[in-house]
């Protein structure tokens, strides 16, 4: 889109037009958007990518694709990237299902304050243990 041919270096402008582009359920324009933004460095974007594959919101669904986006933003401490990767490993989507490393993605995020990962491990605590 032109916002990113117009401010290069405006990786967070770029980011917030994504966001509203998604918001607005223009999804195909955010992708285009949030590509620039992503391979700049912003987390935000690439976790926001990630979620768009998870779901196929504007891209053709990919998991394992979703998943990778969500490895790269959580290893530069992204939370709610970190959190997604609890999510997707234990619902098995794109991973193998691993309650494990759900739950320790989950205590990360949780240890960094987000509410979701909280209320993930609640959950999962209230799980009865396979025998």
């Amino acid at each position: 889109m032109s916002a990113n041919k117009a401010y290069p270096a405006e990786r967070r402008l770029a980011y917030q037009l994504g966001r509203v582009l998604f918001a607005a359920k223009r999804s195909e324009e955010a992708r285009e958007v949030l590509v620039y933004p992503a391979e700049m460095g912003s987390t935000s974007a690439t976790d926001l990518l990630g979620f768009m594959y998870a779901n196929g919101e504007g891209v053709r669904k990919d998991e394992a694709e979703a998943v990778r986006l969500y490895h790269q933003a959580a290893d530069f401490g992204n939370t709610v990237a970190i959190y997604n990767l609890g999510v997707m490993y234990e619902n098995g989507k794109g991973v193998t299902k691993d309650i494990a490393k759900a739950r320790s993605y989950y205590q990360i995020a949780a240890d960094r304050g987000d509410s979701d990962a909280k209320e993930a491990l609640k959950r999962l605590s209230a799980r009865p243990k396979k025998k």
